[in-house]
């Protein structure tokens, strides 16, 4: 899958066309009130996608004098705040204003080609990360200048968006919503001790109403989906065309040219054990290419199930698939180059289970942050079935909560 940054579509306003509704001047005024309210009312359901676009689109480029201080600025949550920075953030005025716009559209469909398979484009994903450091920047901004609801609508605006990003199964996809929730949750808490009660209340309902985020099991189910169907087509095709029932070895480099595993098939000269596992592979019948793909699909079959799990109980199950497949990828014996493509294509989840583990403990401990913040220390409640300490600091006070092998630690009140 690859992230592409440019805008794929430019010019997405679309103006109605002149002669698509009559306005004649000599019709009852209502009727011609409500034929032009027709003819500016969307004629498809609502998506939040497209308002996204809209926002990507509009955000402006800066000249070298704006983007050293805006670059330093939204490099960390805790960056010092400048005066230079209010002119450059009002910059993105329209693009922040899409943002908001898109809160209040529950639909969110990128429309994605999942029929591209390992070619997936996802330009949405690291524009989406870029207009969130600039709402979490002017955020910040407002929290300093007292202007506390406006921070609050921002901080919204990009909770929403990270969930949109989110809500299609794809990890890379759910990779950047926990990334854009972390940076978000850094900072609500630092300005959480600014906030009145019933802002407090209010913030808290609000999160309530956010999306759900994809989970990981989700995520290895759907690309089993696209990555086994784009395979099967792709072998199904070029079998074909092939007619040839040894020519196995020569559609492994068809398909490696399309995921960009070639070079596993073209070793260097002086390579001599890459050549070597380059023959085993290269032998393969057709018969045993369409094996290797029957494999992959149960071996994510068995990630699938691993992923929904108790945390406790997936590292033993995981680490004997992982050790499988790690003597798989040595390639001495037949039946190792038939999991060729689960040694190249399957995904390595063991570190994105930790982080769902500790993405959900965050999410859980920023609830009771508010809570905290609102009610006091007495109020705190267990997250994920845990016990969360309360430490009081000078500036607020600290959550801890047991998360994967450590612990997840939330700050509130932290000094900028």
């Amino acid at each position: 899958m690859k992230f592409v940054s440019n805008l794929l579509t430019a010019g997405c306003i679309l103006v109605t066309a002149c002669g698509s509704i009559s306005l004649r001047a000599d019709e009852p005024k209502p009727a011609r009130d409500a034929a032009a309210s027709t003819a500016t009312r969307s004629t498809v359901a609502p998506n939040a996608a497209g308002i996204y676009w809209q926002a990507f689109s509009a955000m402006p480029t800066l000249n070298d004098e704006q983007k050293k201080p805006f670059e330093a600025a939204i490099s960390s949550t805790t960056s010092t705040l400048t005066p230079e920075l209010g002119p450059i953030v009002s910059r993105f005025n329209v693009s922040l204003h899409e943002l908001h716009r898109a809160r209040s559209v529950g639909p969110c469909d990128w429309q994605l080609d999942f029929d591209a398979g390992p070619q997936l484009l996802l330009p949405h994903l690291q524009k989406a990360r870029e207009l969130a450091r600039v709402a979490l920047l002017r955020a910040r901004l407002r929290f300093a200048a007292g202007e506390t609801d406006a921070a609050i609508i921002d901080v919204l605006d990009v909770y929403k968006m990270a969930r949109d990003c989110g809500c299609q199964p794809i990890l890379i996809a759910f990779l950047v919503d926990v990334a854009i929730e972390k940076m978000t949750n850094d900072v609500l808490a630092a300005h959480l001790p600014l906030l009145k009660p019933e802002q407090l209340d209010s913030l808290a309902a609000e999160l309530q109403k956010l999306p759900p985020t994809s989970s990981v099991a989700s995520c290895i189910q759907s690309e089993e989906r696209m990555f086994g169907d784009w395979l099967d087509r792709r072998i199904h095709a070029e079998a074909a065309k092939l007619n040839d029932p040894q020519a196995g070895g020569k559609l492994l480099r068809i398909l490696g040219a399309d995921t960009g595993l070639e070079s596993e098939l073209q070793p260097k000269p002086d390579d001599a054990e890459g050549k070597r596992k380059a023959d085993l592979l290269l032998s393969l019948t057709v018969a045993e290419v369409r094996a290797s793909l029957k494999q992959m699909r149960a071996d994510y079959a068995e990630l699938g199930a691993i992923a929904t799990l108790p945390v406790a109980e997936q590292a033993p199950r995981l680490k004997k698939l992982e050790d499988a497949l790690s003597e798989a990828r040595k390639l001495t014996k037949r039946e190792d180059a038939v999991r060729y493509f689960s040694t190249t294509l399957l995904p390595t989840v063991s570190n994105v289970l930790l982080r769902e583990d500790q993405f959900l403990t965050r999410r859980g401990l920023m609830e009771q942050a508010i809570r905290v913040q609102r009610q006091g220390a007495t109020a705190l409640q267990p997250v994920r079935s845990q016990r969360v300490e309360h430490k009081k600091t000078a500036n607020g006070f600290e959550l801890r909560c047991p998360a994967g092998n450590s612990e997840e630690v939330l700050i509130v009140g932290r000094t900028p």
